[in-house]
């Protein structure tokens, strides 16, 4: 089967869902494929000669619910989706070293064989790995315009205590990677460690600090958050009212907040599509902050932030704006050797 657009994600995806639909009512063939169902349901054949690149995956009768029948010609989309596109799955193996090769090498494999497909990307492998790199995300969005709270990384303790000192107390910690919320327990996954406040009672545990390096910033005095979302030339900008909830430090703690679409300063808007841009991205889920004197502060990029709830509240046509994108309909920011 020959798809225009191959949605790289499960298709209990609430938000690829969505984008789906609207492909569907343009009359846009779309599929969903998982990285997931090469430990069940699917066959994968690569072949590369002097004619060039051929990419098929082949669903087996009894293979994953969300496997579907038929094969799929990866090499004859037109776009493709990064959303979530799940980890490599294999049978359980007779050795924990042997399953965890087979895992490496399929997942390498297929990391190189999406690189070469010449497909519009939203976003590309090699981009959204980049762009998931907050400390850079924050030296790339000073060096485009947008003011970014002091930071620290370090473990030394002794630098902590300096750097609490310095903003009066008014630090806050959050994790450095997305991805250390999977490391931890199973029964602590659901809520993961939210970004925090570091309080006066915490000092006496900072030799902690000694066993990996942490994020410290200096805590910015927000007005209301901002969720910006970024999908090719369009821009959504959404205003968050999260001291009046329980997400004052963390709008995530609180969806029931009132939120209202928000008229970004022409400067910031620019500089969040430059950010973007530079970072390789035709989508992406941009988090900043108002302080009470109007200023704009950037925390980070999602290259694959979710965006359904606003857009419900809002009435947005984010997944809309998306499907259009992904169809061709709108331009790109980030262009992609597609085909005509």
């Amino acid at each position: 089967m020959v798809v225009s657009v191959l949605i790289l994600s499960s298709p209990k995806d609430e938000h690829a869902q969505a984008v789906s639909g609207h492909l569907v009512e343009m009359g846009v063939r779309a599929a969903f494929w998982s990285f997931r169902q090469l430990g069940g349901g699917c066959r994968l054949r690569f072949n590369l000669d002097g004619s060039g690149l051929a990419c098929r995956v082949q669903f087996a009768e009894k293979g994953l619910p969300d496997a579907g029948t038929g094969d799929l010609d990866l090499s004859g989309a037109r776009s493709v989706w990064f959303r979530r596109p799940g980890a490599v799955a294999t049978a359980r193996l007779a050795e924990p070293w042997v399953e965890s090769l087979a895992q490496w090498e399929s997942s390498r494999a297929l990391q190189a064989i999406l690189r070469m497909l010449p497909c519009l990307w939203v976003n590309s492998p090699a981009a959204h790995a980049e762009a998931l790199f907050k400390i850079r995300q924050l030296e790339v969005a000073r060096q485009c315009g947008l003011s970014v709270p002091e930071t620290l990384v370090t473990n030394d303790p002794q630098a902590v205590r300096d750097f609490y000192e310095q903003c009066a107390g008014q630090l806050i910690y959050k994790l450095i990677d997305e991805g250390s919320q999977h490391r931890l327990p199973v029964f602590e996954r659901s809520a993961g460690i939210p970004t925090l406040s570091l309080r006066q009672a915490d000092l006496e545990y900072l030799d902690q600090v000694r066993y990996s390096l942490h994020l410290f910033q200096r805590k910015i005095e927000k007005a209301a958050d901002l969720r910006v979302t970024v999908v090719g030339k369009q821009l959504f900008a959404v205003e968050i009212r999260s001291q009046e909830g329980q997400g004052s430090t963390d709008f995530r703690l609180d969806y029931t907040v009132p939120m209202l679409e928000h008229r970004l300063p022409e400067r910031v808007e620019s500089s969040c599509f430059e950010l973007a841009r530079r970072l390789g991205l035709n989508f992406g889920a941009i988090d900043l902050c108002r302080d009470g004197a109007g200023e704009y502060f950037f925390f980070e990029i999602n290259p694959a932030g979710q965006w359904l709830w606003m857009e419900r509240a809002l009435d947005l046509p984010i997944s809309l704006s998306l499907a259009r994108l992904l169809a061709g309909l709108e331009e790109p920011l980030v262009a992609g050797p597609w085909r005509p």
